[in-house]
């Protein structure tokens, strides 16, 4: 069986924290689920084909959600274009919003629950 994927949506600003998350969970699930980061994008590649090819591929989005105050629209447009993809055959495509507690969930996303502690994360 092919590992699944996870597409990470974030802004750039959070590029470092980011690649720790992708780093602790490609560790953990050993070879089983690979993970997408904009920041894998070579330089001088078409960003936007890659971006998109890459959500019609994954199996989970993560949006890493820090202040409303800041400009979402990318990542409201990369978890908007996840969520239009059809699933693969026996896979399920789900969005996870990873937040602070004391944030509340963007008004897109809020019919999901979101994640906002490191079990539930790890979960």
């Amino acid at each position: 069986m092919k590992p699944g994927t996870i597409f990470i949506s974030h802004r750039s600003e959070y590029a470092e924290l980011v690649k720790a998350l992708k780093a602790v969970i490609q560790e953990t699930a050993q070879g089983q689920i690979n993970v997408f980061i904009s920041e894998d994008i070579p330089k001088a590649d078409d960003w936007r084909d890659e971006l998109e090819k890459n959500l019609r591929e994954a199996d989970s989005l993560f949006l890493i959600y820090g202040a409303p105050y800041e400009d979402w629209s990318w990542c409201f447009y990369e978890t908007g274009y996840f969520a239009a993809q059809p699933a693969r055959e026996g896979r399920e495509r789900r969005i996870f919003c990873v937040k602070r507690k004391e944030i509340a969930v963007p008004s897109p996303l809020n019919h999901l629950q979101a994640v906002a502690d490191e079990k539930e994360l790890v979960k």
